[in-house]
């Protein structure tokens, strides 16, 4: 993949980060907010997810996804290859994926459903006290397995119009392939990022389980 468009991209990205945290004093705290909008509509329309990591997740950065009242924190359980955790890695930055709605054609998205976002944004840079969260209480959820297609004739049990979040209750099949249950729910789950297009071998979805305080 390392000569396609994407891979070039992903190339200016991880050395423009390089640069800016390597300019940077060592003792400042850093953070990465990678914002993003889903292709696929959602439950819980607006989320963010963390790469895995072994130390604790920063506080500040919790709050202020908080306070920019998004619907959900969703926890890898894994070592991925996603932006965030190339910053978190290599940089110990508090780093998190944010989808923030459906995306729509360039120019047509609703600008003031970004407003909670940008204002805690501008407010974490100038140090400011972050607002009060309206919603009710942010869900938290943990990437409890990846489901990885194998076969050309892999099937998830669900309509290809399905949002991120949908249900899957306990013993059910989420997946099957060679005509057989492929993946089976331990508990009630849900699915996030569910793509049958994937190439044999990619992930084809992660299943998360609910975490209750």
């Amino acid at each position: 993949f390392t000569d396609t468009v994407e891979a070039q991209r992903v190339a200016v990205l991880e050395q423009t980060v390089t640069a800016f945290f390597n300019d940077s004093p060592a003792q400042v705290r850093r953070y990465h907010y990678d914002l993003h909008t889903a292709i696929r509509p959602s439950l819980l329309p607006t989320f963010a997810l963390f790469p895995y990591q072994t130390h604790d997740y920063d506080a500040v950065m919790l709050d202020s996804l908080k306070a920019a009242e998004l619907d959900a924190l969703v926890y890898h359980n894994a070592v991925g290859r996603t932006f965030t955790h190339f910053s978190s890695a290599q940089f110990q930055a508090a780093s998190s994926t944010l989808e923030l709605g459906h995306a729509k054609p360039f120019g047509q998205n609703d600008l003031a459903a970004f407003a909670a976002i940008n204002h805690v944004l501008r407010t974490v840079v100038s140090e400011q006290a972050l607002p009060i969260r309206q919603k009710q209480a942010i869900q938290t959820f943990r990437v409890v397995d990846s489901i990885i297609k194998t076969e050309d004739d892999f099937q998830l049990n669900l309509a290809d119009s399905a949002p991120n979040f949908s249900v899957f209750e306990t013993d059910a099949v989420i997946a099957l392939q060679q005509g057989k249950p492929y993946v089976t729910a331990p508990d009630q789950v849900r699915i996030l990022f569910p793509n049958t297009q994937v190439k044999k071998g990619l992930r084809a979805g992660l299943i998360l389980t609910e975490v209750h305080a």
